[in-house]
């Protein structure tokens, strides 16, 4: 036999290679790879507690290497590294939806269900794009280049002085300039995607052509499974490239669209005057929702390198995306220097048109392609599909009424109906999810019972994921959208914001009724009777309508307050308000009653306001004897009788003011998002009371006096409390797909309200009776935009603090291992890049000396999932010099059910998990069941690992976990193995604590780390290569200074 070789992987928290051989920094030496990727060895050092060296009989040496891919994810540091990790969490939506495409219950088998499965997520990750490339029209062409300057005036206070000249310029121009925002972000993007590709997307080495995966799916080999192929085996996988740039293409072309077609319906509404459509705006919009749609439909055609039962499977020519994305960028150009030359002459009375009701399209769609893959795989298609259909033809219906305007009928009981028709559904739909949802076999798969326990969410992982993605995108636009209208709104509230603003003819005079509670604000006014004009301050109303023909009210507008110059008339019953001071220039009076809020009472003067005598107070104070028009300060309140407050007429002698407008679905997110917490809120809260009262009473139990056994019962007295508070909290972090099922569900009723109530066409504060939405709305805003910039806070810092990504770094995990298969921008697959470096490494060892050396697979955490894909790709014949070796691995509790058809039972040969772990329940991290983790399926890893034709004895894999890591599971079964006696397909429990024979007083409970340090480890390492163990008076659980080897 040759010598041996241990490869250690770490995880994604970016283990040092030094930490991962147990030496200090200096004493490690790079043996391969480059400054992203590389293999390491101590050099000229012995590793802690290991002899390195076989018994006299064998005298075989080992070899142990780290390889390190730790840069990959960490990148660059500083500030510039900080910018880049922010950018990548913004794309987060992506790379959910990239996840939904693995996590489909059919992915690979090529039938119906798959081909439909593949289309939905693709066209959902092109709307996605759509949707996030409408943050920047929104924000930079509709409020800044058309609502900040409307008119030729300067509107937006808050605006650099610098911007100014846009006043100058048309309309045109100004939507030209501000496009030049969007089309940087979509230029970012692809620059971001190219780079990544290069990095990342290498490719398998020309030397690994071998085809063994060609026959993967031959049914004359005994060693193959006769399911649809398995994916881990497949070249395809780690080879994207050609596949990434196609898609890449197609959505930059539909983010340049996206953007002309907003930019083009706009035209085309503002110059409809006189039913006056201009041709070449009404062409341009048609053309590109025609090339947007050839994009839609090319997106969900088979790609190059799709995985399928055929990997060679013909894509679309790689000519088609590159030329859609050159016609995309041609119509860019034309209608830019048609905005330049031609942009002039538009109302600029109208509020930007088609971002509006493009959002809400969008958002129905999405909904709509989730309620198609949430019920795709686990109903029936011929009720299915019509469901489905349904649903979206109710979407369409609605959005073309809102288009035209009809939600103006909208009433009160119609609204609350809408409400009880989408609750009822919903009902219905849960009711189905969890009580008959059933997943449908593969094909030639005998169907058994309770399948959809034996994966995340009964099969829904995909819906889920992609329904996670849609919110998640919803949150980072409605915050950056509403969050900029309220800068750019100046001293109003986000209650002042509107989703619409009053539509009239150029030159029509414009009178307003105030209602309600109406105030002037640090006013100098005139009062001539019933006329008062305010020449300075601020005129606040609760509600202000349109006043167009004498009397006739049409519609309620898109402001709350007025500046002055302003003309107010004042019928007899109804009452001003004065608030913060007032300066009287000329004083007559009128039937009106005005009153002071907030001086104190001096009962000075009387003044006669028409047949009733009103104290309005002291008026004192004479600037100038000779002029002719006193100056009079209020300084005392006046007593005006309680009555029903009339209309104020309003008459601005300059041209409106009004707030910024912004999109329905937006209007209403920041108190969508405010219920949603609330709700999340308190669910979470009955989950940690459930959990307390369940599953953690059975863990602290577990550990009393009275119930512990073997192995427990060797942990330190003095440990155990600390022991307790840690398998709790590692208790907890085992229920999260349990958690999120709960905040899954009471995501999808408050998404389906908030379509609801955009659909009406009012925010809130608007409605009847909702008044006290308005301070709600400010709240809910900044509360929005905490939790958006709290996530990309805390995934930007995930990626270089340590206890950060023990907390959460699965989520990064998940993202970045999968292949860009849905959506090109999503954050890179650095599994493109190591899991091929890794085979090399592995064949290079298996192949020298004359095909006579031995490897041992060692992966940490995520390193698992790299060496178990890894694995997949070696040769049967090299199994019986394999040894594989996990720990801290999420292959069958977290990747198995999520992502069932690629590391489910049939791909790597564990036992089914019967179900996700209960929060009332301890199982399975209470009591200790002794047991193997049975016969592996045949055709998976374990089984090739274990078994060879010829008979003789084969490789073995063992898996290590502790009770108190939040990220580690079993990965055979729901059984302890014994760690004295380790063999192939056992779980070996780890303790967190040394025992009391160890010396140490106060030990760390160990978690997630350090396992290549423990005794069991080297048990069972040591029982491969035959090397003497060592009788250690310590276990580290790091990295210490230790004795030197022993002689002889």
């Amino acid at each position: 036999m040759g010598d041996w070789v241990e490869l250690r992987v770490h995880g994604v928290h970016g283990t040092s290679p030094a930490n991962m051989l147990g030496v200090a920094d200096s004493d490690v030496r790079q043996i391969a790879g480059d400054a992203l990727t590389g293999v390491y060895r101590a050099e000229d050092v012995e590793l802690p507690l290991r002899t390195l060296r076989s018994g006299p009989d064998q005298p075989e040496n080992v070899a142990v290497e780290a390889y390190s891919w730790g840069a990959l994810t960490s990148g660059v540091q500083g500030m510039l590294g900080w910018v880049r990790r922010v950018g990548w969490l913004l794309l987060l939506p992506f790379a959910l939806a990239n996840m939904a495409y693995w996590a489909r219950m059919h992915v690979a088998v090529g039938d119906r269900r798959d081909r439909w499965g593949v289309r939905a997520v693709r066209a959902s990750g092109l709307l996605l794009t759509v949707f996030m490339i409408l943050t920047p029209v929104v924000i930079a062409v509709d409020m800044i280049g058309w609502q900040c300057f409307r008119e030729g005036v300067p509107r937006c206070s808050r605006l650099p002085g610098q911007l100014d000249f846009l006043a100058g310029w048309t309309a045109g121009q100004r939507l030209l300039v501000a496009s030049l925002v969007p089309l940087l972000v979509v230029l970012l993007l692809w620059i971001l995607s190219s780079q990544t590709m290069n990095s990342y997307e290498v490719g398998r080495p020309p030397e690994h052509e071998k085809g063994d995966d060609k026959d993967v799916d031959k049914g004359d080999d005994k060693n193959r499974t006769q399911l649809p192929g398995l994916i881990l085996r497949r070249d395809a996988l780690w080879r994207s490239k050609d596949r990434t740039g196609q898609l890449r293409n197609l959505h930059v072309a539909a983010a340049l669209l996206a953007l002309v077609i907003v930019i083009s319906t706009h035209m085309v509404r503002a110059r409809t005057h006189g039913h006056d459509v201009p041709p070449f705006w009404l062409a341009m919009l048609v053309v590109a929702s025609a090339v947007l749609l050839v994009c839609l439909v090319v997106v969900c055609l088979p790609q190059v390198g799709d995985i399928g039962p055929h990997d060679d499977a013909p894509g679309p020519p790689a000519w088609w995306s590159a030329r859609l994305r050159d016609v995309a960028a041609l119509l860019v150009v034309v209608q830019s220097v048609a905005l330049w030359k031609h942009g002039g002459a538009l109302d600029q009375t109208l509020s930007f048109q088609g971002t509006d009701w493009w959002i809400l399209s969008l958002f129905v769609a999405l909904t709509a392609l989730h309620l198609s893959v949430f019920f795709g795989a686990r109903m029936r298609a011929v009720v299915a599909v019509p469901l489905v259909l349904g649903v979206a033809a109710g979407g369409i219906v609605m959005v073309v009424l809102y288009a035209h305007h009809q939600y103006l009928r909208f009433s009160r009981d119609r609204l609350g109906l809408a409400v009880l028709i989408a609750v009822l559904g919903f009902g219905l739909m849960v009711f189905w999810h969890y009580r008959i949802a059933d997943p449908e076999p593969l094909p030639g798969a005998p169907r058994q019972p309770h399948t959809r326990d034996r994966v995340a969410w009964r099969g829904a992982g995909a819906s889920v994921l992609l329904a996670a993605a849609a919110w998640v995108g919803l949150l980072f636009t409605s915050s950056a959208v509403t969050a900029a209208a309220d800068y750019l709104n100046g001293p109003q509230s986000v209650g002042d914001l509107r989703t619409l603003t009053h539509e009239t003819e150029p030159g029509t005079p414009q009178y307003f009724g105030a209602t309600g509670k109406v105030v002037l604000r640090k006013p100098v006014i005139t009062i001539e009777g019933d006329l008062i004009v305010v020449n300075a301050g601020n005129v606040i109303a609760d509600r202000i309508l349109a006043h167009v023909d004498g009397d006739q009210i049409d519609h309620l507008i898109g402001t709350r307050k007025f500046r002055g110059p302003i003309r107010l008339h004042l019928p007899a019953g109804s009452v001003l308000d004065i608030d913060r001071g007032c300066e009287v220039t000329r004083y007559v009076p009128g039937h009106g009653c005005i009153r002071n809020l907030t001086a104190r009472w001096f009962a000075t003067e009387q003044i006669p306001v028409g047949d009733r005598e009103v104290w309005l107070g002291s008026l004192v104070g004479c600037s100038d004897p000779a002029a002719s028009t006193r100056t009079y300060q209020t300084v005392s309140t006046g007593l005006c009788p309680a009555r029903k407050q009339g209309l104020v007429v309003l008459r601005p002698q300059e041209r409106l003011q009004a707030p910024l407008v912004v999109p329905q679905v937006l209007a209403w997110m920041p108190i969508g998002q405010f219920v949603w917490l609330i709700a999340v809120a308190l669910a979470a809260l009955g989950c940690l009371v459930r959990f307390n009262t369940g599953a953690g009473k059975a863990v602290t139990a577990s550990l009393s006096a009275s119930k512990i056994k073997p192995p427990d019962d060797a942990i330190p007295l003095v440990d155990r409390v600390r022991c307790i508070a840690k398998r709790r909290g590692a208790a907890l972090s085992h229920r999260a797909e349990t958690l999120l099922d709960v905040i899954g569900s009471v995501t999808g009723l408050v998404a389906l309200l908030l379509i609801v109530c955009s659909l009406t066409g009012q925010v809130p504060w608007d409605r009847g009776g909702m008044a006290w939405t308005n301070p709600l709305a400010t709240v809910s805003l900044y509360l929005m935009l905490g939790t958006a910039g709290g996530l990309i806070l805390l995934g930007s810092y995930l990626r270089r603090s340590a206890s950060t990504r023990k907390a959460v770094g699965v989520i990064w995990d998940l993202c970045t291992f999968w292949p860009r298969a849905a959506h090109p921008l999503a954050p890179p697959c650095y599994a493109e890049r190591v899991v091929p470096e890794l085979e090399t490494r592995a064949r290079w060892v298996l192949r020298s000396d004359g095909g006579s050396n031995q490897l041992i697979l060692s992966g940490h955490s995520q390193g698992s999932l790299i060496l178990a894909a890894t694995a997949s790709r070696l040769d049967d014949e090299d199994f019986d010099r394999v040894r594989f070796i996990t720990y801290g691995s999420q292959i069958r509790a977290l990747y198995g059910r999520v992502f069932p058809r690629v590391f489910g039972p049939e791909a790597i040969g564990y036992v089914p998990t019967p179900r996700s772990p209960r929060l009332g329940n301890g199982w399975p991290d209470t009591g200790v069941k002794p047991g193997h983790g049975g016969d592996a399926v045949p055709g998976s890893l374990r089984y090739r690992i274990e078994h060879r034709d010829d008979g003789r004895p084969g490789g073995s894999w063992v898996n290590l976990f502790r009770r108190s890591d939040p990220l580690g599971f079993r990965v055979f079964a729901d059984l302890d193995g014994d760690p004295l006696a380790p063999s192939s397909g056992s779980d070996l429990p780890v303790m967190e604590v040394p025992t009391a024979d160890r010396g140490d007083p106060g030990p760390a409970v160990a978690g997630h780390s350090d396992y290549q340090h423990t005794e069991v480890y080297r048990r069972v390492v040591c029982s491969w290569t035959g090397e003497e163990e060592f009788e250690a008076t310590y276990d580290p659980g790091g990295v210490l200074d230790l004795p030197p080897k022993p002689q002889g």
